[in-house]
């Protein structure tokens, strides 16, 4: 089953113009970091990164994010949303709670017309 969902992802990301992917890496038992990345990818189709916050990810020099961007030095990179939850119920510098207050707000605006225009 794992070897036919590998085909199908290889074979969608193949046949697409571009890409966006999501990766994360593990640690086992010894504490040691693994990351398994299908490698047999054009990486230069790669139009979107999502990583969590590690060095070993978000890295701009060594990390995967760094070498990512070697090849499309242009790519978006952004933090794991399930990351972002967490960094979010940290204390926050005023400035950027005012950010992200107002980001809040525009998105529940959003969702509440969305959801009008949709009843």
């Amino acid at each position: 089953m794992s070897e036919d969902i590998e085909l199908i992802v290889i074979d969608r990301i193949k046949n697409r113009t571009i890409f966006a992917i999501q990766v994360d890496e593990s640690i086992d038992v010894t504490n040691f970091a693994v990351l398994l990345v299908i490698a047999s990818i054009n990486w230069s189709n790669c139009c979107g990164l999502c990583t969590d916050g590690g060095k070993s990810m978000s890295g701009i020099y060594s990390g995967l994010r760094g070498r990512v961007m070697k090849i499309v030095p242009n790519i978006n990179w952004s933090h794991c949303c399930i990351h972002r939850q967490s960094l979010e119920s940290k204390n926050l510098p005023g400035e950027l709670k005012v950010v992200l207050d107002e980001a809040v707000k525009l998105v529940n605006f959003i969702k509440a017309v969305y959801k009008f225009e949709n009843i």
